[in-house]
């Protein structure tokens, strides 16, 4: 977390995002690398994943979401894992 808040300043946000992804680069690089060597096309830089065009689902408590100042992607579903 980055204990930013919405709020602040875009350069800010930025900065966090910019160290968040340097910092798990070689770890998705890794995961990359195995992902093509199974003849699957390659992930989105710094994605672990693939979004579905069918369902796609994460898990996030509702409290900390702010679904009120952004809006879900298509197929996009949240299950509240704190209850």
């Amino acid at each position: 977390m980055s204990g930013l808040s919405i709020t602040s300043p875009k350069s800010e946000w930025k900065v966090f995002k910019d160290a968040i992804n340097s910092a798990e680069y070689p770890n998705w690089k890794l995961f990359n690398d195995w992902v093509v060597s199974r003849g699957i096309p390659s992930l989105k830089a710094n994605r672990f994943n693939r979004d579905s065009k069918y369902l796609n689902i994460y898990g996030y408590p509702l409290e900390l979401d702010y679904l009120d100042i952004r809006e879900l992607p298509p197929k996009w579903y949240r299950f509240d894992n704190l209850k």
